[in-house]
């Protein structure tokens, strides 16, 4: 046979995209990379703004559960943080898009305006999406900080700042915070070039 009717379309296709060709869009009727390149900006920008607000949320909170373990609080968080990571993301948009676009009428179900056309129309679409993204976020960064930070709670150099008497807050900040945080930054680059 010849090896040019034995390449598969797949072959085909695998070349057209490293070529920059993405194809025509069935829908739309116009290039897909032309297609997706409008929405990449509105993309990027969802994208900071949620890890910008998940980042210390989850942080925090996940700081909170690691030092105040075994205790309501931690049981709260973690409960909630474990539910959210459980929850694909698309079925809290589908469920906030029904009860508060649908059902209850509070925001608008979709689009987006930039916030220098228009702010009030911008904070109204924005609310709903940055929610949904920022959620499972916030639970992501506050387990990943509370195994970190817990790790950390148990190593040697904190039992000894502890045994020479130094504060509490200082040990968490000075000692926990700068060691347990390496693998949160690491999680959140990948979170963000994912």
């Amino acid at each position: 046979r010849d090896s040019s009717t034995s390449r598969g379309l797949g072959d085909v296709y695998k070349r057209q995209v490293l070529k920059g060709d993405f194809g025509t869009s069935y829908c739309y009727h116009k290039g897909v990379w032309e297609v997706i390149s409008g929405k990449l900006g509105t993309t990027l920008y969802m994208a900071v703004l949620s890890l910008l607000l998940s980042m210390p949320i989850g942080i925090l909170l996940g700081t909170v559960t690691a030092v105040k373990r075994g205790q309501w609080a931690d049981t709260i968080i973690t409960l909630f943080s474990n539910l959210l990571i459980a929850i694909p993301q698309f079925v809290t948009a589908i469920l906030f898009l029904y009860y508060i676009s649908m059902k209850w009428k509070l925001l608008p179900p979709q689009g987006f305006t930039w916030p220098w056309v228009d702010i009030h129309k911008h904070i109204q679409q924005l609310i709903m999406p940055l929610t949904c993204l920022t959620l499972c976020g916030i639970a992501g960064f506050c387990r990943q900080t509370r195994s970190s930070v817990l790790e950390v709670l148990g190593q040697d150099y904190v039992r000894t700042a502890r045994a020479k008497g130094l504060k509490e807050t200082r040990i968490l900040w000075k000692h926990v915070m700068n060691n347990g945080l390496i693998f949160v930054n690491a999680l959140m680059h990948n979170d963000f070039f994912d």
